[in-house]
């Protein structure tokens, strides 16, 4: 009180960053922000507004809409479709794998029955049997459940029919690892996918750590036979299921033994065995392993991220809102090749060990210098940012310095992995020559999936966390609901190009009494009128096709039974054509608002 009597600046209370742990399940993580003076948030009411936001649980999707331009999250939209299911994994690489065979030479030959049963049965003689072992994994499997070899087409056949198993991954046995102390083993890469946003592009930063772990497995390798194909704890590396096994030794500090060590032993390990060169040659392996796999789904993740926010009215003064650190399992087979097996992105932060405990708390803590610079004023930042852009004011330079630290070459135990360092010329251009062809394969997907912007969302302004006129997804719902008929602006799917000045004007739409049933989609405007280049637009050749309930087209008829119902009356009678039949079907999915055009993408590939 006697200083501000004499005229001295008072003391404000500086505010705390917030953390939301409600979803976050290792104490590594928690105990990290604890060290940073960050404040634990665990109540459910409090944490939409935290500033950084850790889920290590399913349910990830439903939190992207709350995280607002000033907060973060530690997942991009999209990953787990992108990379986390083995059949998603399996399908982009091997996308990939047709334009760069040598690069993409990382994956064992693979195929996903039953949608690739009829192929995968000419590895199979006339009764049934191969010469190949091969592994099936389930595709939303985890810690090794549902994994089994076989050489028998019957035994692949039962688990592709059991609908609790849902599709499988099958791939070629690797038959010949690398064996250390005669045991068959596994690594653990923490992949660091960060991002900069650069107009309206969202560009990688992509690190990976020096340090890792590997796992091995608890009984000595033999090659595979019929008789010992069961014996999960000699073929399969998974630690939940080796650390079950009384032979199993828990690493006490000591990386000379146990059956989990660090990769940085290994490393030593090889470079003891083989040469410094050979070490060297291994981690640029393992980068280059890393860098393809994000490479070739990133536009995929760019175009789920412009979608899946509230909008950004300060235009990016805050800079990415998402970063990952994604577990990355690799195998080595007897020539010291990495094979990829599968990426986590749900990594498991438990610490059963020493070594657990002072590798994983590296990850974390390092992952949050590099990406996570928060302030708890962040918020009051970017109201500024806000008013400075709508006064025409040039932004200011704190997005620089938030992510300066992503251009570095390195950080602690981080490697900057992508972009390529400057004196790796060769590197840097196969990753650009590989960067676009993936936005070249993925460019019909991501022109129906992304929803152009409309100029009223533009003039909206900025609320706070669920207010009522916020760019959540359910205030998108609410502005843009209307009949199966209204534009294509309005229902989030690409609008119709306009014809050229002294063009031809566009086809008007029959109404649905006048339009006669086909044995197929057609669409009311010719093929022949539409360019060559510009991608398919499904809302027109599909025009009458009723939305989705919760979706932003859907109505019910004046006597209350929804749209969908009715399309599936109809198909059921014989009256609707092949598009109707198509949307009864998606009803009976009963596909989500965001799902819908990518099944609809799916269907114009």
């Amino acid at each position: 009180t006697a200083a501000a009597e004499e005229g001295a600046p008072a003391k404000t209370k500086k505010i705390k960053v917030t953390f939301n742990a409600t979803h976050c399940m290792y104490d590594v993580i928690t105990e990290s922000i604890e060290a940073r003076g960050w404040k634990v948030v665990r109540s459910e009411t409090k944490a939409p507004t935290c500033n950084l936001h850790w889920l290590d649980q399913s349910g990830i999707m439903e939190w992207f809409r709350r995280v607002e331009p000033w907060m973060k999250i530690n997942h991009y939209p999209g990953m787990h479709n992108a990379l986390a299911r083995k059949t998603c994994l399996a399908r982009n690489m091997a996308r990939m794998q047709r334009h760069f065979p040598v690069e993409y030479n990382f994956l064992p030959q693979t195929w996903i029955v039953p949608n690739e049963m009829i192929d995968f049965e000419k590895q199979f003689d006339e009764f049934g049997k191969a010469k190949t072992i091969f592994i099936a994994k389930p595709d939303a499997g985890t810690q090794g459940r549902g994994i089994f070899l076989t050489n028998e087409l019957s035994k692949i056949k039962a688990a592709a029919a059991d609908r609790e198993t849902g599709l499988l991954v099958v791939q070629r046995y690797v038959g010949k690892p690398m064996l250390i102390e005669g045991l068959k083993f596994d690594l653990r890469l923490y992949f660091l996918v960060g991002s900069k946003l650069q107009g309206e592009g969202l560009e990688p930063r992509l690190f990976l750590f020096r340090d890792g772990l590997v796992r091995l497995c608890t009984t000595e390798y033999t090659p595979p036979t019929l008789e010992n194909l069961d014996q999960k704890r000699m073929h399969l590396t998974n630690y939940a299921i080796n650390k079950k096994s009384p032979d199993f030794v828990q690493n006490d500090g000591d990386d000379d033994g146990g059956h989990k060590r660090s990769l940085r032993w290994f490393m030593e390990y090889i470079a003891e065995e083989h040469g410094d060169k050979e070490r060297d040659k291994l981690w640029n392996k393992f980068k280059g392993l890393c860098v393809k796999m994000a490479l070739a789904v990133w536009p995929t993740l760019e175009a789920e991220y412009r979608n899946s926010f509230p909008k950004d009215q300060s235009g990016g003064a805050m800079g990415s809102r998402s970063f990952e650190v994604l577990g990355v399992d690799v195998m080595m087979d007897e020539k010291r090749r990495p094979i990829l097996i599968e990426v986590n992105h749900l990594p498991s932060f438990t610490c059963d060990s020493p070594l657990d405990e002072d590798i994983k708390s590296r990850v974390v803590q390092q992952t949050l210098d590099m990406v996570c610079r928060l302030d708890g004023g962040d918020k009051a930042t970017y109201d500024a940012a806000v008013a400075a852009r709508l006064r025409g004011e040039a932004p200011t330079a704190a997005t620089a310095e938030r992510e300066s630290i992503l251009d570095a070459l390195s950080y602690k135990d981080f490697e900057r992995a992508y972009p390529a360092p400057p004196d790796t010329p060769k590197a840097h251009a196969r990753y650009e020559a590989i960067r676009a062809k993936a936005n070249e394969a993925c460019r019909p997907l991501i022109s129906v999936v992304t929803r152009p912007t409309s100029s009223s969302a533009e003039r909206r302004p900025p609320t706070a966390l669920g207010g009522s006129t916020g760019s959540s997804s359910s205030a998108r719902r609410s502005e843009g609901s209307t009949t199966a008929g209204s534009s294509a602006s309005s229902t989030g799917l690409p609008p119709r190009p306009r014809p050229p000045p002294g063009g031809p004007a566009p086809m008007r739409a029959r109404p649905p009494a006048e339009r006669p049933t086909a044995p197929s989609c057609v669409s009311p405007d010719p093929i022949g009128r539409r360019s060559r280049s510009a991608p398919l637009n499904l809302r027109r050749a599909t025009p009458d096709l009723p939305a989705l309930p919760n979706s932003p087209g859907h109505s019910t008829s004046p006597t209350g039974t929804p749209r969908s119902e009715k399309v599936r009356r109809r198909a059921s009678s014989g009256e609707a054509s092949s598009k109707v039949r198509l949307m009864s079907a998606v009803a009976r999915h009963q596909l989500t608002r965001k799902s819908l055009p990518m099944a609809q993408a799916q269907i114009m590939l």
